[in-house]
Order: structure tokens, then sequence, then C-alpha cells
């Protein structure tokens, strides 16, 4: 597969970790919340490139 499809690939594992660990820091959230909250949104910004690796296989 291409480069431009592991890209997203890595920064949507970043950003859940990042979620995790931010999540688990708060007072008012979960790491189950920030989890999710991450997963959601880099999902939805890497999704053009996602679309493109995918369509250049």
């Amino acid at each position: 597969m291409d480069t431009i499809f592991w890209i997203p690939i890595g920064v949507i594992s970043l950003s859940v970790l990042l979620g995790l660990y931010l999540g688990a820091r708060s007072t008012t959230a979960t790491a189950k919340t920030g989890f999710f909250v991450a997963l959601y949104l880099s999902v939805m910004v890497t999704f053009p490139l996602i679309a493109v690796g995918l369509a250049t296989v």
C-alpha cells in the first residue's frame, strides 16, 4: 500500500493514545471518553487521505 494510506493510520494511532492519556488525566472525563473523541476527530480529519490511499490500490 502507498505511504499516503499509512500516514493517516499513524496519525490516528498517536491521537488515540493522546486522547487516552488526556482523558485519564482529566477530572471530568474518563479514558474511554478521551479515546472515542480522539478516534472520531482523527478519522474525520484524515478521511481524505485514507480515501485517496484506498483509491490508489
